[in-house]
């Protein structure tokens, strides 16, 4: 069917809209602390396979929406809100629902979860916060969840 939607791919379509419209907001985080210094996004850093300490803060969500951490970063690690373990970050996984505003500190390695070493550099291309309508957003997951289950 050339440039047309069949009934399943129209709903996984919809499921994506729905997704979109449930972002009120977008911040890109511009700095982060690292070891007592402001490193400006993106950088790279030789980590030689050890661990990163990166930290930023989130401002509290408005009203009925929750604040998503995006992360586009090599290598793997934690991220910790508040200073407890979150979410493990990888190249696969790069979206964070978090609770509320706060502190958040990313644990990063040139290491994949795998084991692949990324050469000891560490890039961190960017890091952005979401304010979304979180009833929204599962919604159009659900709708996505449907597709793959039809």
């Amino acid at each position: 069917m050339s440039g047309l939607w069949s009934p399943l791919e129209a709903l996984l379509r919809k499921a994506y809209e729905v997704m979109a419209y449930s972002i009120a907001g977008f911040t890109l985080i511009e700095e982060v602390e690292a070891g007592g210094e402001v490193l400006s996004l993106p950088f790279e850093v030789r980590a030689g396979g050890c661990c990163v300490e990166l930290s930023f803060s989130v401002r509290e969500p408005s009203d009925g929406l929750r604040g998503v951490v995006k992360v586009k970063a090599s290598g793997s690690g934690l991220l910790l809100y508040n200073g407890e373990p979150l979410w493990g970050v990888d190249p696969a996984h790069t979206y964070f629902p978090l609770p509320n505003g706060g502190k958040v500190t990313l644990l990063l390695t040139p290491t994949s979860h795998s084991g692949v070493d990324y050469g000891g550099v560490l890039r961190v291309e960017y890091l952005a916060v979401a304010e979304v309508d979180w009833s929204l957003f599962l919604a159009g997951l659900k709708l996505a969840y449907l597709y793959d289950y039809l």
